[in-house]
């Protein structure tokens, strides 16, 4: 028994207008909203050069004065150190 390609195009429509009465889109009615963060909250230069996030949820951010760790509140700022083999090796941080 074949079945007429109309079927298959009804069939179609009917499960879309299903699927989307049944899972309806949410409506976005807050705002995005951003916040910048500069020197002013503790980045060490407002020039970024790299920005990454890694596994922990840490934001890491290079400038051209260190490497700034970002957890949500506050920055921690890691920079080369004279006579400290374990700080960075330099202040510009470009990757």
């Amino acid at each position: 028994m074949k079945v007429p390609v109309r079927y298959y195009f009804l069939f179609a429509l009917v499960i879309l207008f299903l699927s989307h009465q049944t899972f309806p889109q949410k409506h976005i009615t807050d705002k995005i909203q951003f916040e910048h963060l500069t020197k002013e909250n503790g980045l060490s230069d407002n020039f970024i050069m790299s920005i990454l996030k890694d596994s922990k949820g840490f934001i890491w951010i290079g400038t051209l004065d260190g490497l700034n760790r970002y957890d949500g509140k506050v920055f921690k700022v890691y920079r080369y150190s004279i006579g400290d083999p374990n700080s960075l090796g330099a202040n510009e941080i470009h990757a």
